[in-house]
């Protein structure tokens, strides 16, 4: 009872750190996030006159999106070295089977954000001054270029998620199948009391 007791905490206390880790690496990848590095790309291209810096801004903008990206990459290492420690000492203590699947790279992530900024790199030269300073065609590139970002952060956002349900779908599972045995063994022990009562009782009433 008590070693169940304990191994619950346990893995309470991991899936507390785990949540709080896990929300801090999505931050990083999310689509207010992502709208907020808009808008900053927005007021530093407007700064400048018929938003000639436009082009500037955007190669700073992909920029800071790389290196969100690069955060994320940190952050799911870190979750990954702590899930591995802690699944080694639930397997020494407890005898789970636990083991983690390989962390999600995010490198697809990358590769369509060189992607985009390859892409949309040609509409904001020189030769397209006039139309930059028509704010239709500016919020036209705005509201594609946001579409693109978004789909390619939340395909690495749903990469991440896929893998963290994994992790914590196999935890849950062998917790219960630790339930159902110390269920049953309490209840064979119940059962064993149960009948040594009995026959106590009997041999009082032989005797």
């Amino acid at each position: 009872m008590h070693d169940f007791e304990r191994c619950t905490e346990r893995l309470a206390a991991l899936r507390g750190v785990h949540a709080r880790m896990l929300r801090q690496l999505l931050v990083d990848l999310s689509s207010d996030e992502l709208r907020s590095e808009m808008a900053r790309m927005q007021r530093e291209a407007s700064a400048t006159l018929f938003n000639l810096g436009a082009k500037k801004a955007f190669v700073a903008l992909c920029k800071r999106l790389r290196e969100r990206v690069a955060l994320a990459r940190s952050r799911g290492q870190e979750i990954h070295d702590m899930l591995q420690a802690s699944f080694r000492q639930l397997n020494s203590e407890f005898g789970f089977a636990l083991s983690l699947t390989r962390l999600p790279s995010l490198d697809r992530c990358d590769r369509e954000l060189e992607l985009i900024e390859r892409s949309y790199a040609q509409y904001l030269g020189l030769s397209q001054a006039l139309r930059l300073a028509e704010p239709r065609f500016m919020e036209q590139f705005r509201r594609m270029l946001l579409s693109k970002l978004r789909m390619a952060f939340e395909n690495a956002s749903g990469e991440v998620e896929l893998w963290h349900k994994s992790a914590s779908n196999q935890v849950d599972s062998q917790l219960r199948d630790r339930r159902r045995g110390f269920k049953r063994r309490r209840d064979g022990l119940e059962r064993i009391q149960a009948a040594a009562g009995d026959l106590d009782q009997r041999i009082g009433d032989l005797e």
